[in-house]
């Protein structure tokens, strides 16, 4: 696919910023798309939505978190 390249960005970007506030403009702004297309085109390249990727990729970070820290569940979440 050609806009592969484009998915691997947006994708380095949100785990560089997972732990802050993350919009489907910001991630569409910094590989230069539209929001819209940029939403369908990750949708249909990932296989889910972004706000999806991002709320599975933040709990599996909070999950490796528990397991391997001494951190509570309410510092954590």
């Amino acid at each position: 696919m050609k806009h592969t390249h484009y998915i691997q960005d947006s994708i380095q970007y949100i785990e560089a910023h997972l732990h802050e506030s993350l919009t489907l403009e910001m991630i569409a702004n910094q590989v230069g798309f539209a929001p819209t297309y940029f939403h369908q085109l990750f949708k249909r390249t990932i296989g889910t939505g972004i706000a999806e990727y991002i709320r599975q990729r933040r709990l599996c970070q909070a999950a490796l978190t528990l397991m391997y820290t001494e951190q509570g569940i309410l510092d954590i979440a």
